[in-house]
């Protein structure tokens, strides 16, 4: 983490509330260009409401959600997106019955103003800008050999690596992944850890991830959730080296220990 680079996401005093129960407490975090900042947790902390409060998913019971300087609490997931955002999910969305190629090119599309959307796959082929740029981002998520070939083929590593793929042809400066090796195998989660560390350095990178191993090679910085609340940060040697955090995850921790 470099403090000296200028603040991506500013999340101040963020809390949300379902009813009676707490789901996120005044939390505060800042995220810099750059940064490769990791939010962790056990089932239940608070991370992936967090996440979507960031993402505009969810709409912030009290506190402020900074993007790029600009105050986003009350702007859509498309406002955000527009400003240089952009996600993955656990669950893919992709369309199973085209192929690699036309997926990337309606994620160009997205980033489109809508008159540009008539006609949607009018020579697309011969477009020899979007050609370039799908079969790079095709290459940089492993895909290259199958560009042509339809999702439904696809292994379920491959969805990912897709996913991963429509987000980066968008050129985001922030990239929020939410559990990107979810259901992979060790293999998968090697290609994907490999693909992540290889992202550009000018993206900044927030993520959610339960595998450890791929998430402490890849993070730069952690923040630790538990019941709601930040109760831990720092560097990923830090965090692995923390009593409480070791607590928290052998299941007999708490905030005040």
């Amino acid at each position: 983490m470099d403090d000296t680079m200028p603040v991506v996401l500013s999340v101040q005093e963020a809390t949300q509330r379902f009813g009676g129960v707490t789901a996120v407490n005044n939390v505060n975090l800042e995220v810099h260009r750059g940064d490769r900042y990791l939010l962790i947790g056990t089932n239940g902390a608070g991370k992936s409401t967090l996440f979507n409060l960031i993402c505009g998913d969810l709409p912030l019971t009290n506190g402020k959600i900074v993007l790029f300087g600009q105050n986003v609490t009350h702007k859509s997931v498309r406002q955000r997106a527009a400003l240089g955002m952009r996600r993955t999910y656990q669950a893919t969305a992709l369309f199973p019955k085209l192929t690699v190629r036309q997926n990337l090119y309606l994620a160009i599309l997205g980033t489109q103003p809508l008159i540009k959307h008539f006609n949607l796959f009018k020579d697309y082929r011969d477009s020899s800008a979007y050609t370039e740029e799908i079969e790079k981002v095709a290459a940089d998520v492993m895909l290259l050999p199958k560009v042509d070939e339809r999702v439904m083929n696809l292994s379920h590593g491959e969805h990912r690596q897709l996913e991963l793929g429509l987000a980066l042809i968008a050129k985001p400066k922030l990239l929020l992944l939410d559990e990107p090796s979810s259901g992979l195998s060790e293999n998968e989660r090697a290609l994907m850890r490999k693909m992540l560390l290889a992202l550009d350095k000018e993206i900044t990178l927030l993520m959610v991830e339960h595998n450890m191993e791929l998430a402490f090679s890849v993070a730069s910085r952690v923040t630790v959730m538990y019941d709601g609340e930040v109760v831990f940060e720092g560097t990923p040697e830090e965090t692995q080296k923390s009593e409480l955090v070791q607590s928290i995850y052998l299941g007999a921790g708490g905030k005040n220990q």
